[in-house]
């Protein structure tokens, strides 16, 4: 969501909570953010869209480059996923499950969302990796 859009809904809506929801198949949920909360911090760092927020407490997120190495904050790097929900792969498709659910350097097992972020004190989305289309609408 455009963060100028939702300022306009808090004006309009005060009394209305609004929560952004980031949630992959792979791994369930992975952050939640109350956006009331979000969009000053998001502003002051010039972030054009809404922050998803911080990971739930049993999600591992890092932010990692090409090669896998964690970026510094405020760098953009592809989101990984890991944590108790992980899934342990895809059914039948052993090429894809080691593609996409790599072990890392400490030996704990991730997910590659392909999501491009950087993290300014909440998890900001650059670039999304996949879109999901029905009849010429996208889901982003």
């Amino acid at each position: 969501m455009n963060i100028y859009i939702l300022r306009a809904a808090l004006l309009a809506f005060p009394d209305v909570t609004f929560f952004n929801l980031y949630s992959i198949s792979e791994c369930h949920e992975v952050t939640c953010a109350d956006l009331r909360e979000c969009i000053t911090e998001g502003a002051a760092a010039g972030v054009a869209f809404c922050p998803v927020g911080f990971p739930s407490a049993i999600v591992d997120a890092s932010i990692r480059d090409e090669n896998g190495h964690l970026v510094a904050e405020g760098e953009q790097g592809e989101l990984f996923i890991g944590g108790e929900l992980l899934a342990r792969g895809y059914l039948k498709r052993p090429a894809l499950t080691e593609e996409r659910f790599p072990t890392l350097e400490d030996g704990t097992r991730a997910y590659r969302t392909g999501d491009r972020v950087r993290k300014v004190n909440t998890i900001n989305f650059v670039q999304r990796s996949n879109k999901f289309g029905v009849r010429d609408c996208y889901i982003l």
